[in-house]
């Protein structure tokens, strides 16, 4: 049996600031580590521990990740570009605001053609998500953790649930929260993936 947690990245500057990230490289803020750290804590308390901690190999994900395995024994932390957040093109580094009104004149692209006129194609993203989820399942079951970004956690979750893009129908949003995460199981006798929990975080009874 495999059990996964995927795991949004804690507030980082980017975050903070109000704009989209994409690959650009924000550190977390003093808010982001500590609310990384009572996450640590509280899966210490509850005895949680990982075969290995996957993470992006962006600063906001290392960080979040490193922050965890100091509360968990420091296990193993693994970069996998594979989880790197999805590519925005010419919107990557501009307020959200502005970005929310970029399709507001043309049409929303195509799930095959680029985002923001230059950024990921919807297609694309969730062809690396779906490798970055083969990839886990070419481990040995256990228990692992993996450290990513919304966009890519989402369409991992796509994945998993078998929602293909569907370009300007725009399929289910499955978005976590900053510092948030998803439980999974993945029964490779019965190929039968779980979601056990959604958008959990320290608070999690």
């Amino acid at each position: 049996m495999y059990e996964i947690y995927l795991l949004r990245h804690g507030e980082s500057e980017g975050v903070q600031k109000n704009i989209l990230q994409g690959h650009r490289d924000f550190i977390l803020t003093d808010s982001g580590r500590e609310q990384i750290a009572a996450l640590g804590q509280y899966w210490q308390n509850k005895s949680l521990s990982f075969d290995k901690i996957i993470t992006s190999p962006l600063k906001r994900c290392k960080e979040t990740a490193m922050i965890i395995a100091s509360h968990l024994d420091n296990i193993e932390i693994i970069a996998e570009p594979l989880w790197i957040e999805r590519g925005f093109g010419k919107a990557e580094d501009t307020d959200l605001q502005t970005v929310k009104d970029w399709y507001i004149s043309r049409p929303y692209p195509s799930a095959f053609e680029p985002i923001y006129d230059t950024g990921e194609p919807e297609w694309a993203v969730h062809i690396r998500a779906g490798q970055a989820v083969d990839k886990i399942l070419s481990f040995p079951e256990g228990d692992y953790l993996i450290v990513a970004h919304g966009n890519i956690i989402n369409a991992a979750l796509h994945m998993i649930c078998g929602v293909l893009p569907q370009g300007r129908a725009l399929p289910i949003k499955m978005a976590l929260a900053v510092g948030q995460y998803a439980k999974l199981t993945y029964c490779p006798n019965t190929a039968r993936w779980t979601l056990v929990g959604f958008n959990w975080g320290a608070i999690t009874p």
